[in-house]
C-alpha cells in the first residue's frame, strides 16, 4: 500500500510503501509523517500541504526571483509563499534622472547650439528693449550659471515656444556636457 510522506511542516515529500503489520493481518504500518489519503493532482509550481486532516494546494515558487516597483529584488525561499501583488518579472527601469536646477553658462550654450537654438536665443536677447533687455544681456553675457526657474529662462522659453518638457530636456542635455 502506498502512503504519502510529509515533512515536519506538512508538505508532501513523496510516496512510500507501507509495510504490512506482522502482528495484525490486513493492517499496515504507516510511517511517521505519512498519510493514506492521496494528495490532489498538482500543476506547475504547486505543492500539497497536509493540515487538519486534508490536503490543500499551495504555491511552490522557491527560487523565483521578482522585483517590486521600488526596484527592490526578492527571492522566494519557502513553500507556500505566493508572489506579492504587483510583483515584476524583471527589474523596473530606473527612474529618470532629476532635472538639473542649474547648469553652467557653457553647458547651456552648448546645449542650445546642439538643439539649433543658440542663434535664435542670441537674437531674442538682443531684441529685448529697455532696462529688462539690458538686464537680460548682462545676465546672458556675464552669469556663470543658468537657473532653470530664473526669469530670463522663463521669458526665453516662452518667447521660443518651448514646453516645460522641452526645457527640461535642454537642461538635462546641458548637464551632461
Amino acid at each position: 500500500m502506498d502512503v504519502y510522506q510529509t515533512d515536519d511542516d506538512g508538505y508532501l515529500v513523496g510516496t512510500v510503501a507501507a509495510d504490512p503489520d506482522p502482528l495484525t493481518p490486513g493492517n499496515w504500518l504507516i510511517p511517521r509523517g505519512c498519510v493514506g489519503t492521496a494528495p490532489p493532482a498538482l500543476g506547475a509550481n504547486e505543492t500539497a500541504h497536509w493540515a487538519g486532516g486534508a490536503w490543500t494546494k499551495r504555491p511552490d515558487l522557491r527560487g523565483r526571483v521578482y522585483w517590486l516597483a521600488d526596484g527592490s529584488r526578492h527571492e522566494i525561499t519557502a513553500r507556500g509563499v505566493a508572489l506579492p501583488e504587483g510583483a515584476l518579472d524583471e527589474a523596473p527601469p530606473p527612474p529618470p534622472p532629476p532635472i538639473p536646477a542649474r547648469v553652467t553658462m557653457r553647458q547651456a550654450r552648448l546645449a542650445l547650439l546642439g538643439a539649433g537654438l543658440l542663434s535664435t536665443v542670441n537674437a531674442t536677447i538682443e531684441s529685448m528693449a529697455g532696462v529688462q533687455g539690458e538686464a537680460a544681456r548682462i545676465e546672458w553675457e556675464y552669469a556663470l550659471s543658468v537657473e532653470r526657474d530664473s526669469p530670463l529662462v522663463t521669458g526665453l522659453s516662452a518667447a521660443l515656444g518651448l514646453t516645460a518638457a522641452q526645457l527640461d530636456a535642454l537642461f538635462t542635455t546641458a548637464a551632461g556636457l
